[in-house]
């Protein structure tokens, strides 16, 4: 009797290649997508994407010559959520036209002044805006000012330096030692009031002058009326500043 032989059927599945294929193409999309979300990146989402692309790409696919079987094991929350850039977020021209558009009648008489300086706006705040002659007391003209201002900058990541100058008249009153102590206290009160109404405290910076940067000369009344002022300056965020982690770019392992 001639004997018949049985075909046996593979059990191997030669499509089990579209699995680890799919896995693939899902992070390359991933990938371009967070390439495109942060193509006007600043230091802190550079940092976000730095991370999440380590998380993703060392995730953990042991190699098929290890014993692996080549394909991705599930991660959730590899990839941060994206984040799209507003037209004011870090864009100093936008920035600016915010300023102008809200605050024009303050432009308009005099009062405040905002120059243009590269990639950075300075806007200068005479004393008779905000101050008392000899005094840090913010008066309610320059109280609305400062919170219009600051409902403006309230969402900026930007650099925000607040610096106080005086003329060159020693200070004669009981409150104050000296210009130093004058121009920066007033400048801290302006920092100060502008973080109660919504300023961001993280990237802000308080400096007192004292008369040693005049804006025009002491030799007239109002060469020293120029002097003393507050200006707030706008500037990009230098990635190498210590975040509020306490720690730069540089020292993350």
């Amino acid at each position: 009797m001639k004997r018949t032989r049985k075909k046996i059927k593979s059990k191997v599945d030669h499509n089990r290649y579209l699995i680890t294929y799919a896995d693939l193409i899902t992070l390359l999309l991933g990938f371009f997508v967070i390439l495109y979300t942060t193509s006007k990146i600043d230091g802190e989402n550079y940092e976000k994407l730095q991370e999440a692309l380590k998380k993703a790409f060392s995730s953990g696919v042991k190699p098929l010559l290890d014993g692996g079987d080549g394909v991705l094991d599930g991660n959730d929350h590899v990839l941060p959520e994206p984040y799209f850039p507003g037209v004011r977020q870090g864009n100093i021209d936008s920035i600016q036209e915010s300023i102008a558009s809200n605050l024009v009648s303050y432009f308009d008489s005099g009062s405040v002044t905002m120059v243009r300086e590269g990639e950075s706006i300075k806007i200068d705040m005479p004393e008779k805006l905000l101050f008392q002659s000899g005094f840090a007391e913010i008066k309610a003209d320059g109280l609305k000012f400062l919170d219009s201002l600051a409902d403006i900058l309230s969402d900026v990541p930007n650099q925000i330096t607040i610096d106080g100058h005086t003329d060159n008249v020693p200070i004669q009153n009981s409150s104050f030692e000296s210009n130093w102590h004058l121009s920066t206290e007033r400048a801290l009160e302006v920092a100060y009031s502008m973080m109660k109404k919504g300023l961001k405290e993280q990237n802000v910076a308080v400096r007192g002058y004292s008369s040693q940067r005049p804006k025009e000369t002491n030799s007239t009344e109002e060469g020293k009326a120029k002097n003393r002022r507050v200006e707030l300056i706008i500037s990009k965020l230098d990635i190498q500043s210590p975040s509020t982690k306490g720690y730069s770019k540089d020292s993350i392992n």
